[in-house]
């Protein structure tokens, strides 16, 4: 896979989440379809906290242990990689997730917090977008050997963290349109109430 045309990718989502958030006031970025669904705001920083706190560290990390290995000189040893799951191989066969909501336990340590301003947003949106470039020039040079496990796909190389951060914009897409309806039909209702 081209890490340039994935990066490409990855930024033309930015770039639109980036372009939709002036759609938004703070009242509908921060409105809640249901009490255990995420709203608008949730799902953006949803997608910057996972870019920058989990694929791209984890890039990160397989940078690391490749670099140990190279200052090493092949002394070190790399922990013994599992390869991925079942649902990690098809997910990476087929190059997207399912179109259906995936279902995160209603816990607070994976519900992300509602947005303090799109601003902050912003910020975060520009933050992911500027390791992009650096990233995709680094990836497809770490050798596949070094990985680090992700807990439902298994063990996943640099390129294919950097492939799964795309993937991951490119789903939540789907989420963004059913908000997105949702808030049509309440501003609907409240056009009728008036």
């Amino acid at each position: 896979m081209d890490m340039n045309m994935v990066a490409q990718r990855l930024e033309q989502s930015i770039t639109y989440y980036t372009e939709q958030l002036a759609r938004y006031d703070m009242e509908q970025l921060t409105r809640k379809p249901g009490e255990e669904q995420w709203s608008l705001g949730q799902m953006y920083n949803h997608l910057i906290g996972s870019a920058l706190g989990m694929q791209f560290a984890n890039i990160d990390e397989c940078i690391r242990q490749s670099e140990q290995q190279e200052q090493a000189q092949g002394n070190a040893t790399h922990s013994e990689a599992q390869g991925k799951t079942d649902i990690g191989t098809m997910l990476f066969a087929k190059g997207s997730f399912p179109p259906e909501p995936v279902r995160v336990p209603p816990h607070p340590a994976y519900t992300p917090q509602q947005p303090m301003s799109r601003e902050q947003l912003q910020a975060g949106l520009q933050q992911v977008r500027s390791r992009i470039q650096p990233l995709a020039a680094r990836v497809q040079h770490i050798p596949s050997h070094y990985t680090v496990r992700h807990p439902r796909l298994g063990d996943l190389t640099a390129t294919e963290w950097f492939m799964l951060t795309e993937m991951h914009y490119r789903h939540h897409l789907h989420q963004k349109r059913r908000l997105d309806e949702f808030l049509q039909m309440e501003h609907s209702r409240m056009d009728q109430t008036i």
